[in-house]
């Protein structure tokens, strides 16, 4: 038989070792000797050949990964094999690699699950105390505390709006950690755009009066949509904010609501529109 000289780096024995009896079947790793001895066997009862991967024992005790691509060699007068050549690669690079992309997989998916839990949770503790400020807010409003001015009224519509605009984004927080789950859906429901649009601009007053930007809203009448209120308030309120943001002093924002009137495909849709003038040297950046 012939042994290739690469057999000796392969697993540290010298050439003549790989030739003895029994050789090959004593380096099998103890969990795939019986695979890969089933294997090898099926060439002499008439397999072709076989491609199969399986551990080795190297003669420092190391594993190795080795591709094995054996052939049976049939007899130029017929009748049965003359012999069975066989190759080996050292695969144990490719194997440790993919081992260790499974193991990272494995402890993001752990780190991800952790970090669904504390989402989970950490909303849930910030949500009981928004709930008692709203709570607080409507007592207040209901004068059940004494008589409250118009001013003072005003102060706790936006207080309201502001713990409301807080709730929803850790809701979202959940949101995402269900997400992260699988089992985030959006909430849909009647969701009145002319109030989402009067809601968030005073809740931008601060802002505004800081930007020295005016914020009007346009709105001909109630403008209903079937939507996540959630997302609604959170998108507009991004539109306002960059409208402060962006808007030089003195400018003027315009919030417009309406319905889609125009004999469309779509003749119940709805539309939300933010105007205003953006400073030259921000257009780029909007």
């Amino acid at each position: 038989s012939y042994v290739s000289p690469h057999a000796e780096a392969l697993l540290g024995f010298a050439r003549d070792e790989w030739s003895h009896e029994g050789f090959w079947r004593a380096r099998l790793h103890p969990d795939d000797r019986a695979d890969a001895v089933a294997v090898v066997d099926a060439l002499a009862e008439g397999d072709a050949a076989h491609d199969l991967t399986y551990r080795l024992v190297a003669a420092d005790g190391r594993t190795v990964w080795v591709a094995h691509t054996a052939h049976a060699m049939p007899r130029p007068e017929g009748g049965g094999f003359a012999a069975r050549r066989g190759l080996w690669r050292d695969v144990t690079a490719h194997r440790d690699a993919l081992e260790a992309a499974v193991q990272a997989r494995r402890d993001a998916e752990q780190a991800s699950r952790v970090k669904t839990h504390f989402l989970a949770m950490m909303s849930h503790e910030l949500r009981t105390p928004l709930n008692a400020i709203q709570g607080y807010v409507e007592l207040l409003d209901a004068g059940v505390h004494g008589p409250v001015s118009d001013a003072q009224r005003g102060a706790l519509a936006r207080v309201a709006t502001s713990s409301r605009t807080l709730l929803h984004l850790v809701n979202e927080v959940l949101n995402f950690a269900r997400l992260d789950a699988g089992a985030a859906a959006p909430r849909l429901a009647p969701v009145r755009l002319d109030a989402v649009a009067r809601e968030t601009c005073a809740l931008l007053e601060a802002r505004w009066r800081d930007a020295e930007v005016r914020c009007d809203v346009e709105v001909g009448g109630e403008v209903e949509a079937y939507a996540d209120r959630g997302h609604v308030e959170q998108i507009v309120y991004n539109l306002l904010a960059n409208a402060a943001k962006f808007t030089p002093r003195g400018g003027r924002v315009v919030v417009a609501v309406g319905m889609r009137a125009d004999g469309s495909a779509e003749p119940d849709a709805v539309w939300l529109r933010v105007r205003g003038v953006i400073r030259p040297r921000s257009a780029g950046r909007v």
